[in-house]
């Protein structure tokens, strides 16, 4: 068994696996940076991925406690499209290597036979498909938000695409995905 790496969240000052995490660093300009790849150099700070903890941080100034750096107020804003972008990266990579499954009839087959135990569903799908997301959620499949049918479809090149499921649980994509769906309620008007 491998031990995960912990990291504790400035927000909350709750440990929490690394993976999990949102990194930032002090830039080279002195103002705080999110660190997408979480391999930028210099010492980083974590914070939890959700907007609440996100939020919190800023706060509670805790970016200019631990990294005496300056925060730019489109960090927010930042942190929403950085995830964004490594999620559909990671989405076009999974179809690529065989873990996707694309299409109503498709997921809902792949489910039954236990192929599957995460599916995404687009923010904007129908109201059917969402009724069928929560169904499915009753019967332990984790389902996910997050992108709209227009990112997936540009993503992963099928037209009107609102439902992925997703075959391996342990992919960069699904990492992303949870990532993605904790921070959705960020306002861009920020």
């Amino acid at each position: 068994m491998v031990k995960q790496t912990t990291r504790m969240c400035v927000a909350t000052n709750e440990q929490f696996e690394k993976d999990t995490l949102l990194r930032f660093v002090k830039g080279p300009d002195g103002a705080v940076w999110f660190d997408l790849t979480g391999k930028a150099p210099g010492r980083g700070v974590y914070v939890q991925a959700s907007m609440d903890a996100l939020n919190q941080a800023l706060k509670r100034k805790a970016f200019q406690r631990h990294l005496e750096a300056t925060v730019d107020t489109s960090i927010v804003l930042k942190v929403q499209e950085g995830v964004t972008k490594q999620t559909l990266q990671t989405l076009g990579l999974a179809k690529k290597s065989g873990l996707l499954v694309i299409g109503l009839e498709k997921v809902a087959d792949c489910l039954k036979s236990g192929k599957a135990q995460i599916v995404l569903v687009a923010q904007n799908a129908g109201q059917d498909l969402q009724n069928k997301a929560k169904s499915w959620q009753k019967h332990s499949i984790c389902v996910l938000s997050g992108l709209t049918k227009e990112d997936l479809s540009s993503t992963l090149g099928v037209e009107n695409c609102a439902v992925v499921a997703i075959k391996a649980q342990n992919i960069p994509a699904v990492n992303w995905l949870k990532k993605l769906n904790s921070l959705q309620t960020i306002d861009k008007g920020e």
